[in-house]
């Protein structure tokens, strides 16, 4: 006899939990199994430039807006998606229109953490920065899925900034430099897959350095890492 679907438990949903603070939050997790990247770059959606995103090994272009000669990439969507077990196109990597980078070179285990960080760095090359220039991702939304496909998402860290404050109005330049804000799923849900959503923005209003790149290619980085267990090279 047809089992009744009406009658079939739906899958269930508890919440994730957060830990935010500085770099040293990621220091006790170890390397992670993969690490998805946006920057700065050089700008440029031209292939064989520098860089603007990554997904480990995987590279992309994409050029950033601009408003008035000044970086402002608007509220830029992103997708980070990380299927049971990995392997060949295991995982993609989305940032606004530049097309998704699928990486099949990684298969794991149990997916044990998520963690996003902004940062930014502070200029070197001797001219004092006059204005803040900041990377905010806003938005966030992690999802872990277990075999049954419940889901423990999350309701907390919805944003993670860094920037750098404004020499010229006397503000500390080491205002919020690096931030991390790490995601775990709760006690006893063995999470298999787990995705990442929301919104990237990468400003300066920095009037000594206000094309992009602002410097270099690494001034203004952020990260979304994912750990598991049993992660190996495939």
């Amino acid at each position: 006899m047809n089992q009744d679907k009406s009658q079939q438990p739906s899958p269930q949903t508890s919440a994730v939990t957060c830990d935010s603070g500085g770099p040293d939050l990621l220091t006790p997790l170890g390397a992670a199994c993969l690490t998805a990247l946006v920057r700065i770059g050089d700008n440029s959606a031209a292939p064989g430039g520098t860089t603007e995103l990554s997904i480990n090994a995987v590279q992309g272009q994409l050029a950033w807006g601009t408003v008035d000669g000044y970086l402002n990439s608007g509220q830029t969507a992103i997708q980070l998606v990380a299927l049971p077990g990995g392997g060949t196109s295991g995982v993609s990597w989305t940032v606004d229109d530049a097309g998704a980078l699928v990486y099949s070179h990684r298969t794991y285990g149990t997916i044990t953490n998520v963690a996003v960080q902004a940062i930014a760095v502070y200029p070197t090359d001797g001219n004092p920065m006059e204005g803040p220039i900041s990377i905010t991702w806003s938005s966030i939304s992690i999802t872990f899925y277990d075999v049954n496909n419940n889901e423990a998402d999350s309701t907390c860290g919805t944003e993670v900034s860094a920037s750098q404050g404004d020499l010229k109005k006397g503000v500390d330049p080491l205002d919020l430099p690096n931030s991390v804000t790490v995601y775990s799923p709760p006690s006893g849900f063995t999470a298999v897959r787990v995705t990442v959503e929301g919104y990237v923005q990468l400003l300066s209003q920095d009037s000594n350095h206000p094309n992009v790149p602002i410097l270099t290619a690494n001034e203004l980085v952020g990260k979304i890492y994912v750990w598991a267990a049993s992660c190996a090279a495939s």
